[in-house]
């Protein structure tokens, strides 16, 4: 069974470390172009189109904030998974003592979803195999906090597999930062309070709510939990003692926002 295959969201975690991911990648060149990975020549001497499949997913900050070199970047979606917060975050949008909100990718079965109901909508990212290391142990850092690596195929508007093989970091409901479902009211609380290293969880869910808009991507989870923060940001009676930290430019857009939510 190759790494891919294995690389699955079954029952059994498997840690998303350094090491996982670079060996991902390269068996994913290998198996995909019949390369070597660094050498960019296929079994047969021939040049394999500079190993040119190797392809990274985003669904949460990656959509606005890759921080990494791409070749190229297309607007998909997986099958079979939806987008929830419910992953804790104890280093980039929380703390240790609190930790904040964070969006995984959950199996739509576990969400009582069909089949044809189940997808997320994202963006795909064509890197160059030859940064590939550096790129996923930044990756692995960023994404240290309980997240693995899939492998899945991303596809378009008409349902055409646009991008083969995708890397696609993933905390399951066996890592120890889960919190799984709760009422928005809580997930709300918690996110209006929380902070960490990259900023206020409100903001993170804010340009995760303006990125999916620009995207023209419709997530109903997602624009229930962001209108749920608004509100309770309106009525002041969550944070009131405990100001957001936001840029003038965010402050603005979320006041203009939050006339519309009132209206």
């Amino acid at each position: 069974m190759t790494l891919r295959e294995q690389l699955s969201f079954g029952d059994s975690p498997i840690d998303c470390t350094i090491e996982t991911s670079l060996r991902a990648a390269e068996e994913l060149v290998v198996e995909v172009t019949g390369c070597s990975a660094g050498t960019g020549e296929s079994e047969d001497g021939d040049a394999a189109d500079s190993l040119s499949s190797m392809w990274i997913f985003g669904y949460g900050s990656l959509i606005w904030k890759p921080d990494f070199e791409f070749v190229e970047s297309i607007d998909g979606y997986l099958r079979g998974y939806v987008r929830r917060f419910y992953q804790g975050s104890n280093d980039h949008r929380g703390t240790s003592e609190y930790p904040g909100l964070v969006v995984t990718l959950v199996p739509g079965i576990d969400e009582g979803l069909r089949e044809e109901d189940a997808f997320v909508w994202g963006r795909a990212f064509r890197i160059d195999p030859g940064h590939a290391d550096g790129i996923l142990q930044k990756l692995d850092i960023r994404e240290q906090n309980g997240y693995e690596v899939i492998i899945r195929d991303v596809y378009d508007k008409s349902h055409q597999i646009v991008a083969h093989n995708c890397m696609v970091y993933v905390a399951n409901k066996h890592n120890p930062s889960w919190r799984g479902s709760e009422k928005f009211e809580l997930m709300a609380e918690r996110i209006l309070r929380a902070a960490g290293i990259s900023g206020p969880n409100f903001e993170y869910v804010a340009n995760l709510y303006r990125a999916l808009e620009q995207m023209k991507v419709e997530d109903k989870h997602v624009e229930d939990l962001y209108l749920t923060l608004l509100e309770a940001r309106n009525q002041r009676e969550i944070h009131r003692n405990t100001p957001l930290m936001l840029s003038d430019d965010t402050q603005m857009e979320l006041v203009d926002e939050s006339e519309t939510v009132r209206a």
